[in-house]
């Protein structure tokens, strides 16, 4: 597989507004697992999470190195963003379609990144934790712990967490969110 071309093809059907579909079978698949775990240029992984995040169909076995990648320290914010986005249909779609529930693993490596002290980070994770659908309910006392302050709410990216959090907070109290 040519990851610098698949990227291409993505980019520039995305410049001319169309959505491009990535077709993509197990030998692809190897590829980009093995480009997951091996990698060090960010510039490369952006790439392969760009053509995880454009692809046809979802492929659980991408989820092993989605989530080891989540669990990694060393790994920049925008990477991480760049994860969470190919973690959404690889592993939250792919599961819900099959009427799977969620790995573990998986929500352990989300209650991590909750941890973390970046605000775009957080805010991303949880824009996913909201798609968790009803195993959103595991993140609920991280979530009480995360609320910024008052005077934090200047940052827009503090601004969403706390949309965020109250928006999860109505949903499992019950209410319907407005």
């Amino acid at each position: 597989m040519d990851i610098e071309k698949r990227y291409q093809d993505i980019i520039d059907a995305l410049k001319k507004g169309h959505r491009y579909l990535e077709p993509i079978n197990k030998e692809h698949l190897a590829t980009l697992s093995e480009a997951i775990h091996n990698t060090e240029d960010d510039e490369q992984l952006k790439k392969i999470f760009c053509i995880l995040d454009n692809t046809q169909s979802n492929c659980r076995e991408m989820a092993e190195p989605l989530i080891s990648f989540l669990k990694k320290d060393s790994v920049s914010v925008d990477l991480k963003v760049y994860a969470l986005e190919a973690t959404r249909k690889h592993i939250i779609d792919g599961h819900f379609k099959n009427g799977r529930r969620l790995p573990g693993e998986y929500l352990m490596a989300l209650k991590g990144l909750l941890k973390q002290k970046d605000p775009e980070l957080l805010e991303w994770t949880l824009r996913v934790i909201d798609e968790c659908g009803s195993q959103s309910i595991f993140f609920r006392e991280d979530v009480k712990n995360i609320r910024p302050s008052f005077f934090k709410i200047y940052n827009k990216h503090y601004r969403a967490i706390l949309q965020l959090c109250e928006y999860l907070e109505r949903r499992w109290s019950g209410h319907r969110p407005a």
